[in-house]
């Protein structure tokens, strides 16, 4: 990789991830914490997060976005998603919120 990326790539901090699932990182100061999302969350990939206090409630909920079509030919669509909302709800975790 430093043949790519040069010296300072041997140098960089890294961290290992040890799941495929869609989580949220929260920054506790010295490092992170990541929840997994919710199973609603796991069943299409979701391309960007927005963060938002949606029900204004004083909470940043999150709202991802999960279709993807730019794929190779005869490579099956992303699109098991509709984008989902998630409430940040009373008992510190993210809740989808269907409607």
């Amino acid at each position: 990789m430093s043949e790519l990326f040069g010296i300072d790539y041997v140098a960089t901090a890294s961290k290992e991830i040890g799941t495929l699932n869609q989580m949220v990182l929260t920054n506790t100061g010295d490092g992170f914490s990541g929840r997994t999302l919710a199973r609603e969350a796991q069943l299409t990939a979701a391309f960007h997060a927005g963060v938002g206090d949606f029900n204004n409630d004083g909470n940043e909920d999150l709202f991802l976005w999960q279709n993807f079509f730019a794929l190779p030919i005869k490579t099956p669509r992303l699109d098991a998603g509709r984008g989902l909302l998630m409430i940040w709800r009373w008992e510190r975790k993210l809740q989808a919120h269907n409607r």
